[in-house]
C-alpha cells in the first residue's frame, strides 16, 4: 500500500512538473478589420469649344462675316473748319468703324490719338490766331511810323500777352472737344437690309445706310449728318479695311 501511494505521488510530482515547465500560448491580438479605400478617380477635364456670346439676338455673325473688321478713313483738321483763312497748319487723326464678330462695335477715334490731334489743333489755332494779331499790330504801328525794329520789341511789352489770351479765349470757345467727340460711339450693332443700326446711350439704336463694294465700305446716309459736315466729311464717306 505504501508502494503504491509512493508511486501516485512520483507520477502527481511529474505532472506538476510539467505543467510548470509548459510555455503560455501567445493570443493573437483582436484583429483591427481595415476597409480597403478604393482611389479617388483622377479628375478629368474635357476640351470644350469655347462660346462666343452675342451682345443682340438680332446680329447675325455669318450674315455680317463681309462687314467683320476695321474700316478707316482720315480727318483733316484744318484751318478750313472755322473759316481761318491761310492758316497752313494740319492736324491728322484716324476715324474707325470697328465692327466685331460678337455684334459689338466702337466708332471714332482712339483716345490716345484723339487727345493728342485734339490738343495739337488748339495749339496751331492758337498760334495762327496769335500770329495774325502780331501781322496787325506790325501794319498798324508801320503806318504810325514807327521803325520796323522796334516794333517787335513793343508787341512783346505792350501787346503780346493780351494777344496770347484772346487767342486761347478763341479756340476755348470753339469746344473742339465736345464738337469733335460727338461722333465717337461704342455698343451694339446688327445689320439689316443694307442698314447698320448701332446702339446709343439711351437703348435706342441710330440707323446708318451702308454700301459694301471692292473699293470698303461707303457710309451713305447717317442719322445726323452735321456731326460729319463739323468735320469736314462729306457723305457718302468711302472707309477702307485696315
Amino acid at each position: 500500500m505504501k508502494k503504491a501511494f509512493a508511486l501516485l505521488m512520483a507520477l502527481l510530482s511529474i505532472l506538476l512538473v510539467a505543467c510548470g515547465d509548459e510555455q503560455p500560448v501567445a493570443t493573437p491580438d483582436t484583429p483591427t478589420t481595415v476597409t480597403a479605400t478604393p482611389d479617388e478617380p483622377e479628375p478629368t477635364t474635357e476640351a470644350t469649344q469655347p462660346t462666343t456670346t452675342l451682345a443682340n439676338d438680332r446680329f447675325d455673325p455669318v450674315a455680317s462675316g463681309d462687314l467683320i473688321g476695321s474700316w478707316t478713313t482720315t480727318i483733316t483738321l484744318d484751318g478750313a473748319m472755322f473759316n481761318l483763312t491761310d492758316m497752313e497748319a494740319k492736324v491728322q487723326m484716324t476715324l474707325v468703324y470697328q465692327l466685331n464678330p460678337d455684334g459689338t462695335y466702337f466708332r471714332g477715334v482712339a483716345d490716345e490719338e484723339y487727345h493728342t490731334a485734339i490738343a495739337a489743333y488748339g495749339t496751331a489755332v492758337e498760334t495762327f490766331m496769335v500770329d495774325r494779331l502780331y501781322a496787325k499790330f506790325s501794319a498798324e504801328k508801320a503806318i504810325e511810323g514807327v521803325s520796323k525794329k522796334k516794333i517787335p520789341a513793343l508787341w512783346e511789352e505792350t501787346e503780346k500777352a493780351a494777344a496770347e489770351e484772346q487767342a486761347k479765349r478763341f479756340v476755348e470757345g470753339l469746344h473742339l472737344d465736345y464738337r469733335f467727340s460727338q461722333l465717337t460711339s461704342s455698343g451694339d450693332y446688327y445689320a439689316e437690309n443694307a442698314i447698320l443700326w448701332f446702339s446709343k446711350g439711351d437703348g435706342s439704336y441710330e440707323p446708318c445706310t451702308y454700301e459694301l463694294s471692292e473699293e470698303g465700305l461707303t457710309i451713305v446716309d447717317v442719322e445726323d449728318p452735321k456731326i460729319y459736315k463739323q468735320l469736314k466729311l462729306e457723305l457718302p464717306l468711302l472707309l477702307t479695311k485696315a
